[in-house]
């Protein structure tokens, strides 16, 4: 019997033994139960020397998707039904690539970004250039400093998230969510609500002014909504639910697209200060040498209030004003509604409102599809 006992006892170990080592390896991965994989859901980070300490990173495994501008062509078509890439992520990549993208998961790391671009204090140069940067959350400035990113040249991927209550004095100077943007700028699926610009100049909701040389500056379905307030700055005032000013300085080819945006802007204006012009877009407030404007699956709503001005000018349309006379513009399967208003004191102001632009000087050959003014 005792023997018995004693086998029994040691079947018993043996068993716990077993069932210990078991859980031992689930936890290390090198088993899984059925039905369960560790596949994919990898839990190991970039070492942390590997990273840029300004941002954050994803976990390695993990997943996002965002807009591709490669599909867009196709998806506007029709050709193909889905306009976005999933991108799984790889720690082994650099960190600010594609696969292993800096991240902003809070209000500090934005404000961190925005130092960064100015002068790049974490070792990233030329602005961002050829780099990716993803938004891993929403950010709510309610109550809270906010300062625009006043340099940036890469590629910013909004991931559906939203930018919210922003409240910002501009102080005369250029402004948007990025104030200024150089070369092969990108940002997709960002949604800014409630913001407030003042005192602004050149300004659009994402982007005041955007310079390009031989490249493409894009907004992939972006949705903005919100106000900017002109006063008492002498000078004429760009601006659009977009962007407000485009521009390319080397004076060759370049393109801005507009792909799947919708926004709602309205825009009110007072100065002492004539003469002085005005040209609002839902979109684009202007856009200048060489550059190709490109609208495809938009809607804008603007308003624009004109309250006691004298000698004043204002254009508005899909795109404030070009002057830019040999490259087409397109505007496709897009609709933009533009409401102007006035008050009494606003005396001797030139109506120039055009359905499609309000001051062009180009000849070429142009594209509309639909019109809602």
């Amino acid at each position: 019997m005792n023997t018995y006992k004693a086998k029994l006892a040691r079947a018993g170990i043996t068993f716990g033994l077993i069932i210990l080592c078991a859980i031992a390896l689930i936890c290390t991965g090198i088993f899984s139960p059925i039905g369960v994989s560790n596949e994919g859901i990898k839990i190991t980070q970039t070492a942390s020397s590997a990273l840029n300490p300004t941002y954050g990173a994803f976990f390695h495994g993990s997943t996002y998707r965002y807009t591709d501008s490669t599909k867009v062509e196709g998806a506007h078509s029709g050709s193909i039904s889905d306009d976005t890439t999933l991108v799984t992520v790889d720690s082994s990549y650099a960190h600010g690539t594609q696969k292993n993208p800096y991240v902003i998961d809070s209000i500090a790391r934005w404000n961190a970004f925005v130092a960064d671009m100015a002068n790049t204090t974490s070792g990233i140069t030329d602005h961002g250039k050829g780099k990716f940067f993803a938004l891993a959350c929403d950010l709510d400035f309610n109550g809270i400093t906010f300062a625009p990113v006043n340099n940036f040249a890469g590629k910013f991927y909004g991931l559906g998230h939203t930018i919210s209550n922003i409240t910002y004095d501009a102080n005369g100077k250029h402004c948007g969510l990025f104030s200024n943007t150089y070369d092969n700028f990108l940002v997709a699926d960002l949604i800014l609500s409630n913001y407030t610009y003042s005192n602004t100049q050149l300004t659009g909701a994402l982007v005041g002014v955007a310079l390009s040389g031989s490249t493409e500056v894009q907004f992939l379905n972006c949705h903005t909504d919100g106000k900017i307030i002109r006063n008492n700055n002498g000078v004429d005032l760009k601006t659009g639910g977009i962007i407000g000013h485009s521009d390319n300085l080397d004076n060759i080819e370049s393109k801005l697209l507009l792909y799947r945006c919708s926004t709602k802007l309205t825009v009110e204006c007072s100065e002492n200060n004539p003469p002085y012009d005005i040209s609002a877009s839902p979109f684009v407030g202007q856009a200048m040498r060489h550059t190709s404007v490109n609208i495809l699956d938009c809607y804008g709503d603007l308003t624009l209030t004109i309250i006691s001005l004298k000698k004043c000018g204002y254009y508005t349309g899909f795109v404030g004003s070009i002057n830019q006379n040999d490259r087409q513009f397109t505007i496709e399967n897009s609709a933009a509604k533009t409401k102007v208003e006035r008050n009494a004191n606003a005396a001797g102001v030139i109506n120039v409102a055009g359905s499609i632009l309000g001051l062009t000087n180009n000849d070429t050959a142009r594209t509309y599809t639909r019109k809602e003014i």
